[in-house]
């Protein structure tokens, strides 16, 4: 009391105090709000790429990489989102076919042993440098290391279906997708394990989980489309890749998918004999990048129609893509064939 109500110069003193503490007060309370509401936009910012993600068309990849990006801006958790930037960079060309310019910074300084996602960028690049054996032998470690990653047994499952190693590939991407349920990619590609050990119910069963997750999923619809035409059900077949090509799913699809849409339309007209070459080129004219199987198709197919050059040379630029795998041998074998060597 008797300093509130004392000296008039003292009293000011301890109003201005009083006022100053509420200005602080306040202050620190917007910057703590602030920052607890910018956290909250990159925890959601991060759960929705990582949702993205998990949907597996390449627009979903690129948006994911535009959440990713946002969160690099913001500069909270900065490190972790470039990261993830820089694995999206390195999936994409394998993925999806697409070249992908993007820049990603100092890649060569990250440790693939640090985190799930540098693993998974060490192995892609040694996918896109086309060593195969170098890329299995990279994903059997790194796998070693991160034996929960769901990630990392997809990227060992898909090395060794490149390898022709079907059953343990069907092996490590049947542990992925025990890993993460939620993820189209890996469900698709357990689905060609099986068609390729020709078992083609449980391929259709994986199917149709990665479309139950996507129902709108492009690679899967070209898997699909695939199983239809070994089955001769070439009409069903072509519905699909109509709408990938001109009809509801076009938006969805890559540069890269296209083409396969493309090399899958030329199977059945060569099952029938029938002129292929339009087809091939078109195929050609959107050909993926970094995917040595999708010359193995075409090199199928023109065999099948006695074009025995074409077919050698696109055996040899599927081996050219990545070294180290049986199918381009066995193409080259039946092309020797045709020509009774």
């Amino acid at each position: 009391m008797t300093l509130m109500l004392g000296d008039p110069g003292r009293q000011r003193w301890v109003r201005g105090a009083i006022a100053a503490g509420i200005v602080v007060l306040a202050l620190a309370g917007g910057f703590l709000f602030r920052y607890l509401r910018i956290g909250h936009q990159v925890d959601r910012k991060r759960t929705d790429a990582a949702s993205l993600l998990k949907r597996g068309n390449y627009g979903d990849f690129i948006a994911a990489a535009n959440k990713y990006d946002e969160i690099v801006r913001s500069k909270r958790d900065k490190t972790h989102a470039w990261r993830a930037r820089v694995y999206i960079n390195a999936a994409i060309p394998f993925e999806f076919g697409n070249v992908n310019s993007q820049a990603t910074g100092n890649v060569d300084s990250l440790d693939a042993k640090s985190s799930e996602e540098a693993a998974a960028i060490a192995i892609y690049r040694s996918f896109a440098r086309g060593e195969l054996d170098g890329s299995l032998r990279l994903a059997e470690e790194l796998g070693e290391r991160f034996p929960k990653s769901a990630l990392l047994h997809y990227l060992h499952g898909r090395a060794l279906l490149l390898k022709g190693r079907n059953e343990q590939a069907e092996n490590e991407l049947a542990r992925a997708t025990l890993l993460d349920k939620e993820h189209a990619l890996y469900h698709r590609y357990l689905g060609d394990a099986r068609l390729a050990r020709g078992d083609e119910e449980r391929a259709e069963a994986a199917y149709t989980a990665a479309l139950k997750i996507n129902p709108r999923h492009i690679g899967t619809q070209l898997a699909r489309a695939h199983l239809l035409i070994r089955r001769n059900e070439v009409d069903a077949a072509q519905g699909l890749l109509d709408q990938i090509l001109t009809g509801s799913l076009r938006a969805l699809a890559s540069r890269g998918q296209r083409g396969w849409a493309h090399a899958l339309q030329a199977q059945p007209l060569a099952l029938r004999g029938e002129q292929i070459q339009a087809a091939v080129d078109r195929a050609r004219g959107s050909a993926p990048v970094q995917d040595p199987t999708f010359a193995d198709t075409l090199a199928d197919a023109l065999v099948r129609v006695f074009a025995l050059g074409a077919a050698g040379q696109m055996a040899a630029r599927s081996e050219k893509t990545m070294t180290g795998r049986p199918h381009p041998m066995l193409i080259k074998a039946r092309v020797f064939l045709s020509q009774g060597r």
